[in-house]
C-alpha cells in the first residue's frame, strides 16, 4: 500500500512540475464554440433546469445554438468551471491537470492488476509494481499528452480516457474477485466515459479481448459481449445526438 501511494504521489508531482507553466494558457480554437460562445454551459445557478441545459449544448451552426444532447459529462464539467470562475482559465487548467493525474494513477493500478493475473503472475509478478509504475510514468510525461492537458476543450478526450481506464480497472478487479458491486462501478464509469466522448465505446471490444486473452471465450460470452457492443452503439448515438459540433 505504501509503495502504491509513493508511486501515485510521484506521478502527481511529475505531472504538476511538467505542466506548472500552463496555468494561464488562453482559450483557443474550439474553446470558443464549446465554452465562451456557448450560452448552454454558462451556468449561473445550480438548479436542475440549468444543469440539464448544459447537457444539451450541441448543434452549433455559426453563433446559433440548437439544444442537442452532446457529450453531457464533459460539457457539464465546463459549465461547473464557468459557474465558479467564468472564463478565467486557471480553474479550467486545474481540472484538466487533475484529470491527467487521476488517469495516470489508475493506469498504474490497472497495469499492475494485469501483471498479477494468473497467466502473467509467474513471469512478471515480482516486478509488477515497478513495470506498472514506469509504464504509467512514461505515459504521463509523454509530449503527446500536451494537447489533452493544455488545450481546454480536449478535456472531452481526457475525461473519456479517465473514466475508461477507471472502468477497466473496476472490471479487472471484479473479474478477479467476482465482486458484483465492482461490475456496477465499472459499468457506471464506462457510461460516464461515453458521456464524455463517443470513442469510449471501444471499452466493450477491449473487455471482450481481455476475456479472450486471460480467461478464455465461450459462446455465452460472445452473445453477452455482442449484446453489450450493440447496446453501446445505441447509447453512443443517443449521447451524441443528431447534430454536434464535430469537435475532435
Amino acid at each position: 500500500m505504501k509503495k502504491n501511494l509513493l508511486i501515485c504521489l510521484t506521478l502527481a508531482f511529475a505531472i504538476l512540475l511538467i505542466y506548472s507553466n500552463t496555468w494561464d494558457s488562453g482559450l483557443h480554437y474550439d474553446d470558443s464554440v464549446n465554452i465562451t460562445k456557448n450560452k448552454h454551459v454558462h451556468l449561473e445557478k445550480l438548479d436542475w433546469q440549468s444543469i440539464k441545459g448544459s447537457w444539451f449544448s450541441g448543434g452549433a451552426r455559426g453563433d446559433i445554438y440548437h439544444p442537442v444532447l452532446y457529450r453531457p459529462v464533459a460539457q457539464f464539467s465546463f459549465a461547473l468551471n464557468y459557474y465558479f470562475h467564468g472564463v478565467e482559465v486557471f480553474g479550467y487548467h486545474l481540472v484538466n491537470i487533475l484529470i491527467h493525474i487521476i488517469t495516470a494513477m489508475f493506469l498504474f493500478l490497472f497495469i499492475k492488476e494485469i501483471l498479477l493475473l494468473p497467466k502473467l503472475r509467474e513471469k512478471y509478478g515480482d516486478y509488477a509494481l515497478q513495470i506498472a509504475g514506469l509504464a504509467a510514468f512514461l505515459w504521463a510525461i509523454n509530449p503527446v499528452q500536451l494537447t489533452n492537458v493544455t488545450y481546454i476543450v480536449q478535456r472531452q478526450n481526457a475525461l473519456c480516457g479517465m473514466f475508461y481506464i477507471i472502468g477497466m480497472w473496476f472490471y479487472i478487479r471484479a473479474r478477479k474477485g467476482n465482486s458484483g458491486h465492482q461490475y456496477v462501478f465499472s459499468a457506471l464509469a464506462i457510461v460516464l466515459a461515453m458521456g464524455s466522448k463517443e470513442n469510449a465505446i471501444m471499452a466493450f471490444p477491449a473487455i471482450a479481448l481481455f476475456e479472450v486473452m486471460f480467461f478464455g471465450i465461450t459462446r455465452k460470452k460472445l452473445i453477452v459481449f455482442g449484446g453489450l457492443i450493440v447496446a453501446g452503439i445505441l447509447l453512443t448515438l443517443a449521447v451524441q445526438g443528431p447534430e454536434t459540433f464535430g469537435t475532435e
